[in-house]
């Protein structure tokens, strides 16, 4: 019986269960986008960090090669992806 995963339930958890040489990254998006979008809720949305502020703004997700960030909303209030 192999082991089950347990899925990270805050930003936190998630950067810490990301692979060793991602973290840093990590944490300067996350430095990033709190700086920028300071009234922004911080959440997990498809299980990886997303930031909202009346929508989501911003989500990232970290991988075994590298770092992939989705801005779903440009400045006119339009979706992006």
């Amino acid at each position: 019986m192999t082991a089950k995963t347990v899925r990270p339930t805050s930003v936190t958890e998630y950067i810490n269960a990301a692979p060793k040489e991602a973290r840093k990254k990590l944490r300067e998006m996350r430095a990033c986008i709190r700086a920028s979008a300071p009234g922004a809720k911080e959440s997990l949305k498809w299980g990886m960090p997303a930031y909202s502020y009346r929508r989501i703004l911003v989500t990232f997700a970290a991988f075994k090669h590298h770092i992939d960030e989705k801005k779903l909303y440009n400045g006119m209030g339009k979706r992006d992806v």
